[in-house]
């Protein structure tokens, strides 16, 4: 079987909690109902992408309706 190297420069921070953390952490003989990750740093992350998306399109709308 052909094994992969990574860059570790390229994982996101979650990547590297789940790759390296939550492995050695199951790996030391935590059960998983005791480890949780944190989702509200991405849930904040997608809430400030759709804002702006929001934005972007209500700039375009205005765009349209004004003729330019």
């Amino acid at each position: 079987m052909e094994q992969r190297l990574v860059n570790k420069k390229h994982l996101t921070e979650q990547e590297i909690r789940t790759r390296y953390i939550t492995s050695a952490i199951r790996g030391a003989g935590w059960p998983y109902s005791h480890i949780r990750e944190a989702l509200l740093a991405l849930c904040d992350a997608l809430a400030a992408e759709v804002a702006a998306a929001e934005e972007v399109r209500a700039r375009l709308l205005q765009a349209v309706l004004n003729g330019g």
